[in-house]
């Protein structure tokens, strides 16, 4: 174990870490572990074949014990010293009657204690047992004292997946108030266009207007004088026509 915790502290003293993770190693007892980690808040022992808490130092700040796939089977009151203690979690382990939870009752804090897959759990009443021992309990196995499920984030906190996803639906909608404005803009952009070019025809159509009533093409039609008017060509009948006209004149 004294390896393990030099490998995790990288040269910085005890009393600067918060959080200790020494998972899936093989540890025949508690060593290493001082009362100089006077900050430790969280400190995860899981998967580490103990098969007791022996040697457990006092962590006033520790929060959240993770001693999960051990096998231990009791010794308890080694870690009720840690008065600050939130969250513990000694699921599947060798935990088989009542008397070794006693010692929680000490931790006036404790919020949420997973002990599934102990033997413990299947006492009658098991649930409702643990409840009534430990008063400040508010969360066992993933339920509350009414048997309704209780979804505890990493943090320990209850809810954090809803946090997360309602976090989520806020950075959607600040996206989706972006993308509306930006569509007002191209809108905005699209109407000052047609204006304009709407604004350039009626120009051209002004510039082209003659107030007179004439434009250029009206000049070049002839006044109706200077129009030619067609000759019809003589037909042979047309010459008896004027001997006879001379005629009647001399007679009269």
């Amino acid at each position: 174990m004294q390896a393990a915790i030099a490998a995790q502290l990288n040269g910085r003293s005890p009393s600067d870490v918060t959080e200790l993770n020494l998972d899936n190693h093989r540890f025949t007892a508690i060593e290493g572990l001082t009362e100089q980690f006077t900050k430790l808040t969280k400190l995860s022992l899981a998967a580490c074949h103990l098969t007791s808490l022996e040697g457990f130092p006092v962590l006033p700040e520790l929060r959240k014990l993770y001693l999960n796939d051990n096998r231990i089977t009791g010794g308890l009151d080694k870690i009720a010293a840690c008065k600050n203690l939130e969250v513990i979690e000694l699921a599947n382990n060798r935990i088989a009657s009542f008397a070794e939870l006693a010692a929680l009752t000490q931790l006036p804090k404790l919020d949420v204690l997973d002990l599934l897959e102990n033997e413990l759990t299947k006492e009658e009443d098991y649930h409702g047992r643990v409840f009534k021992l430990i008063p400040s309990l508010r969360v066992l196995d993933g339920s509350d004292v009414d048997n309704n499920e209780v979804i505890i984030g990493e943090s320990g906190d209850e809810g954090d997946e809803d946090d997360d996803e309602e976090e989520e639906g806020n950075y959607n909608g600040e996206d989706d108030e972006e993308d509306d404005e930006e569509d007002d803009e191209e809108d905005d952009d699209d109407e000052d266009g047609l204006g304009q070019l709407i604004g350039d025809d009626i120009e051209d159509d002004a510039e082209d207007f003659d107030p007179s009533g004439q434009n250029d093409e009206d000049e070049d039609i002839p006044e109706e004088d200077d129009i030619d008017t067609p000759v019809r060509p003589k037909r042979p009948h047309d010459e008896d026509d004027e001997d006879d006209t001379k005629r009647a004149r001399v007679d009269a």
